[in-house]
């Protein structure tokens, strides 16, 4: 589970050119912009990544209430508190032409009897929610739950939410792949008490073989389900017209494979062995930007993210991981035990000032 508000310290805090009331700080491998004078370096914070969601409390209501007004006397004006407004998430934002991401609050808002931690997940604790894109698929259309008893959801971690993983994997082997932006999709085929049984699944959920279902005419289209055999499911992006904002510029519906997952060893295949799958099976995969041994620093690896889809709009990011699957103990003690695999996303800056992310 993403740790959405957790404490950490502050690694650095910076000035601003030009700017008297904020400053910069580093946390993690997040760059924000804070008050003046808020915290100092070697100060733990309750830090919110972007994309958060606060709880409609007095803790929070600063960030969505009006700025204070006065009248011609120069008498505060009384204004109502308004409610948090639908949609409302922390994004990238750039002040005073620095890159601001996340929020750094004091530890003082933790609740009595939480003993603020350097690491200590808080995110059910303050009651923060990851902000999820609205289900582009009818209500109809969902069978369930995502089954992830069968095969892991597909999300990635931030590079800045743990940056030591550059260190983890300096020196081996990885490759880079293209971060397409669309909605995330699942195809699978597995014995099911002796039935050859066929699934599609969405981010978060099974979607019902509708003939009007737009999930299964990809499967349909791809025929997907007569090139895979059974025991696998194959993982990837599905983008175009209507899907997210179609930022790519697609013509018509394209799925791209990212990775293929083997349901009976449980196990995800390594990068040649799921090229090779693909490429058997005729099933178009992300674009693989480059592989070889990785030596990066967080800013390199910020700078390797920019760029663009060949319609010239900011690419959503890059996609890394070891070309032979292993363990992470960086993620995994970062995600408070479970083996984590080793896999990470960096997103491009650009591409989230630009959409408001």
């Amino acid at each position: 589970m993403r740790k959405l508000a957790s404490v950490q310290r502050v690694l650095s805090v910076d000035p601003i050119e030009g700017a008297d009331r904020i400053e910069k700080l580093k946390v993690l491998g997040w760059q924000l912009v804070s008050g003046k004078g808020n915290f100092k370096p070697d100060d733990l914070c309750v830090f919110l990544e972007i994309d958060s969601v606060p709880p409609d409390t007095t803790t929070f209501d600063f960030l969505w209430q009006p700025s204070p007004k006065v009248d011609e006397h120069g008498a505060p004006i009384h204004q109502s508190k308004v409610p948090r407004p639908d949609g409302f998430k922390l994004r990238s934002k750039r002040l005073r032409g620095v890159l601001s991401q996340g929020l750094a609050l004091p530890v003082s808002i933790l609740p009595e009897g939480v003993t603020p931690t350097e690491g200590l997940d808080v995110t059910e604790v303050l009651q923060i929610t990851k902000w999820e894109p609205a289900i582009q698929a009818a209500a109809r259309e969902i069978d369930g739950t995502f089954p992830t008893h069968l095969f892991p959801k597909t999300d990635e971690i931030r590079v800045q939410a743990v940056p030591e993983i550059l260190d983890e994997l300096r020196g081996v082997e990885c490759y880079i792949a293209v971060k397409m932006d669309g909605q995330s999709l699942t195809f699978a085929r597995y014995n099911d008490d002796g039935v050859d049984t066929h699934k599609v699944c969405m981010r978060n959920y099974s979607v019902k073989d509708l003939p009007d279902s737009p999930h299964w005419e990809m499967a349909r289209q791809l025929r997907i389900f007569d090139k895979i055999p059974q025991g696998f499911a194959v993982q990837g992006e599905f983008c175009g017209p209507t899907i997210q904002a179609n930022r790519i510029g697609l013509k018509q519906r394209e799925f791209y494979a990212f990775q293929v997952f083997n349901i009976e060893r449980q196990e995800y295949l390594n990068f040649r062995d799921f090229l090779h799958f693909c490429d058997i099976a005729g099933i178009p995969t992300v674009p693989i930007e480059w592989a070889g041994e990785l030596n990066e620093t967080l800013e390199s690896i910020l700078a390797k993210a920019e760029g663009k889809y060949p319609n010239g709009h900011h690419r959503e990011g890059i996609v890394i991981r070891p070309t032979v699957e292993r363990i992470s103990p960086v993620l995994t003690a970062f995600n408070g035990g479970g083996a984590a695999r080793t896999s990470f996303k960096v997103i491009n800056n650009s591409f989230l000032l630009k959409i408001g992310e």
